[in-house]
């Protein structure tokens, strides 16, 4: 399945990693059960199974799209935009800024290769990761 639960600031959604995208807004976790049992039927399990965190999410979501792409996508589940580019900016803060080394040279935080400052995608043709500096 390709589903997963997400409870964020005490509410709950449900994220399909199929899209990259929340197929629910957040909701009171009644109202969220009440759907589930609709959505699943004699097929649910505790809501607590198959969980993600946010920033999870939103590294899922800005995967295959830009900033401003995700943004937008994050916001459909219902939260405000400037908490949904909050959300990003802090995950890309996290994932996507290029590593300093001790040598005064940047690497990629995906491959691990040693990148020119400034660059905006790794070169590795395996790797093809698209930088956010900050």
């Amino acid at each position: 399945m390709s589903r997963y639960n997400i409870k964020y600031k005490g509410k709950w959604a449900c994220f399909s990693s199929v899209v990259d995208a929340f197929i629910t807004e957040f909701m009171d976790k009644y109202e969220y059960e009440k759907w589930r049992l609709s959505e699943y039927g004699d097929n649910l399990v505790s809501v607590e199974c198959r969980m993600k965190l946010m920033k999870e999410v939103a590294f899922s979501i800005r995967l295959n799209r830009s900033h401003y792409q995700a943004v937008k996508c994050l916001a459909e589940c219902g939260l405000s935009e400037k908490e949904c580019e909050q959300i990003i900016y802090d995950m890309e803060t996290e994932y996507y800024v290029p590593i300093l080394k001790d040598n005064d040279k940047f690497e990629c935080p995906n491959c691990h290769k040693e990148i020119n400052k400034k660059e905006m995608i790794c070169s590795n043709d395996d790797c093809c990761f698209d930088f956010v500096w900050r």
